[in-house]
């Protein structure tokens, strides 16, 4: 947590990504992502509002998806995130097993493969302008219809190295949270896009593939949409870059 670098330097990230802040009637939204995002942050941890608030701008942006993993291991300082689970905090381990072995937050992920300060604004928006000049490659679809969660994931022009998973996220949308104890006492937080469980649901061998999931095995009870990320790994099983991510209501 100590790893919370300055203040949020808005108006260079409007500049580098005009469409970043803009009302989302006046972005056009893209077919695929352009960028998927996940932010490790905690309840707990001091330096990491300014990177929620962050993360709340630039999910208003549809050509982004944004993601909020409350990790657990700050629950000892104090005040215990309801939003937080043990899986979230494997997740970040895993991804810094694959990279530079270190864990902090706020950390932001940037397509499955670039590590960033969540609350460094100048770093994600330079990240981003170099990132997300086109979409992610490989097509996902996701639907509902009768109960039934529906998803296709399109061919890829090449037969991906290594394994490639395919993840299901529960997502709830929104949460106000007024923290009452620990380092951030006192504070009203605003979160968004709150990762409430997520799994592997198959893998993906390049080929164009259909599955459908009843609702009723989908999510947890608070989530109101979903999530399905298509992503590399590599031989260790880390997690590695996103090829492909969609999400719907439920």
């Amino acid at each position: 947590m100590s790893f919370g670098k300055g203040t949020l330097t808005f108006g260079f990230l409007t500049a580098l990504m005009p469409s970043v802040l803009l009302p989302t009637s006046l972005i056009h939204a893209q077919e695929r992502p352009l960028a998927v995002m996940e932010l490790f942050t905690s309840q707990g941890c001091s330096s990491c509002p300014p990177a929620d608030a962050l993360l709340n701008d630039l999910s208003e942006n549809p050509d982004f998806l944004t993601l909020s993993y409350h990790v657990d291991y700050w629950d000892y300082l104090g005040w215990k995130d309801a939003l937080a689970s043990p899986e979230n905090s494997r997740r970040q381990r895993e991804y810094s097993a694959g990279s530079d072995g270190t864990v902090y937050t706020p950390q932001l992920i940037l397509n499955g493969k670039t590590a960033l300060v969540g609350s460094d604004s100048a770093a994600i928006a330079r990240a981003l302008h170099e990132e997300s000049r086109t979409p992610l490659p490989v097509e996902v679809d996701l639907a509902v219809h009768d109960n039934v969660l529906q998803l296709h994931i399109g061919a890829s022009g090449a037969v991906p190295a290594g394994r490639t998973e395919i993840l299901l996220l529960s997502v709830e949308p929104q949460r106000e949270v007024s923290i009452e104890a620990g380092e951030n006492s006192g504070a009203t937080i605003l979160y968004r896009n709150i990762v409430r469980d997520h799994r592997i649901i198959g893998m993906w061998k390049g080929a164009e593939m259909r599955l459908e999931l009843p609702l009723d095995e989908v999510g947890n009870s608070v989530a109101q949409e979903c999530v399905v990320l298509v992503q590399q790994v590599d031989g260790d099983g880390h997690p590695g870059p996103i090829l492909g991510a969609a999400r719907t209501r439920l």
